[in-house]
């Protein structure tokens, strides 16, 4: 359950329809309803394959000890990737991950040393 968003008027919730109907301020109300996040989503370029394939990607790394990759070999990744037809726009299309030459591990695949390229690509 989420609370009741008041419309632009105050006086409805935005994703239920629930009216408020006293006067005041809108009052703190369970909605019955779940809000659509997918546009939200879509605009961010995130699909629930991308964080399940990040969820993963994390987890691995730390269960391993949280190892990483010099910046020799990131760059050398990053290249790799570069050159692929499936990255765009510092992610890779295939999984979803962010591939940088900078930025700490934790948001980014190829400083982590726990993982690999879907593609077969790098390792």
């Amino acid at each position: 359950m989420i609370d009741c968003i008041a419309d632009s008027t105050g006086t409805r919730c935005v994703n239920c329809g629930w009216a408020w109907k006293r006067g005041g301020p809108f009052p703190r109300r369970n909605c019955n309803v779940q809000p659509d996040l997918a546009p939200a989503a879509e605009r961010l370029g995130v699909t629930l394959a991308n964080a399940y394939h990040y969820a993963g990607a994390l987890l691995r790394w730390s269960a391993a000890g949280f190892p990483t990759r010099t910046p020799e070999e990131v760059e050398t990744i990053v290249a790799v990737c570069q050159a692929c037809d499936r990255y765009a726009g510092q992610r890779c299309r295939e999984c979803g991950c962010r591939i940088t030459a900078k930025g700490p591990a934790i948001r980014n695949k190829a400083a982590m040393a726990t993982e690999a390229c879907p593609l077969q690509k790098w390792r």
